[in-house]
């Protein structure tokens, strides 16, 4: 039987979509990607799923009711690593799921069980550590603004977080890499696709508290202790460019 590869629109949404049409088209499913394949293998049939609410709703319904909600979590966590393959093996995670019920998460050994988690993990982790991270700057606008740029799409659930942290402050999280923009008020979000973010002008006093900030990072700072492995280590170096100490008075 032909391979087949469905290509969706990166949403949780149209990977439950995907997940149900592979169910009853009877076709030989290998990979669902979250997007358009950047190189084409002419062995394998390639076919775009639309995202659907009512067969993501069935499938997200089934995987809670059937399974538990933890491993609805893996599998959305999952999704949001982008990790090669990882589609191919949240389908057959999911099957299995199926079958097993709750025992499903036990089953370590099993390649699919232990993709989805080792990307899961991978997810929390990052996210976990954006949390400490992240810097926001206060723009003249009086919106609180920050950018991320992440090995994984963890947008989603930082603007989750900081919706509810900020309260009625208006922030923006800009994901620099996949031009997704977050913006969060009271407790909410919405999600925009495709945009290119202009250079913001912050507000006189954020710089005025940015030049105290890195003043302060300077002055605490043990030059005899200094061990830049163990700082790159619970900061990678990747992110530094976000952050305020970081960065030299002149970038503003």
């Amino acid at each position: 039987m032909t391979e087949v590869i469905y290509m969706t629109d990166g949403s949780l949404e149209g990977l439950f979509a995907a997940v149900h049409e592979a169910y009853y088209s009877g076709e030989n499913v290998v990979d669902i990607l979250p997007g358009p394949a950047q190189m084409q293998n002419y062995l394998v049939q390639y076919k775009s799923i639309a995202a659907d609410g009512e067969k993501s709703d069935r499938v997200y319904s089934a995987l809670n009711k059937k399974v538990s909600y933890e491993a609805f979590e893996y599998v959305r966590d999952a999704w949001l690593s982008e990790l090669p393959g990882i589609g191919g093996h949240i389908l057959s995670y999911i099957r299995l799921a199926f079958r097993l019920g709750r025992k499903i998460d036990d089953f370590l050994t099993n390649a699919d069980v232990a993709a989805v988690h080792a990307a899961s993990y991978k997810v929390g982790a990052e996210t976990h550590r954006m949390l400490g991270l992240l810097r926001f700057e206060l723009t003249a606008d009086g919106i609180y603004f920050a950018k991320i740029d992440t090995d994984h799409n963890v947008i989603v659930p930082i603007a989750e977080h900081f919706a509810q942290r900020l309260g009625d402050r208006s922030c923006v999280i800009y994901d620099t890499k996949r031009k997704l923009a977050a913006l969060a008020k009271n407790g909410e979000y919405a999600l925009y696709s495709g945009v290119d973010m202009p250079e913001m002008q912050l507000h006189p006093e954020e710089m005025q508290f940015a030049d105290m900030w890195r003043r302060y990072f300077d002055a605490i700072a043990i030059k005899e202790r200094t061990n830049p492995k163990l700082q790159r280590a619970f900061m990678p170096k990747r992110y530094w460019k976000n952050l305020t100490e970081k960065k030299p008075p002149a970038t503003r």
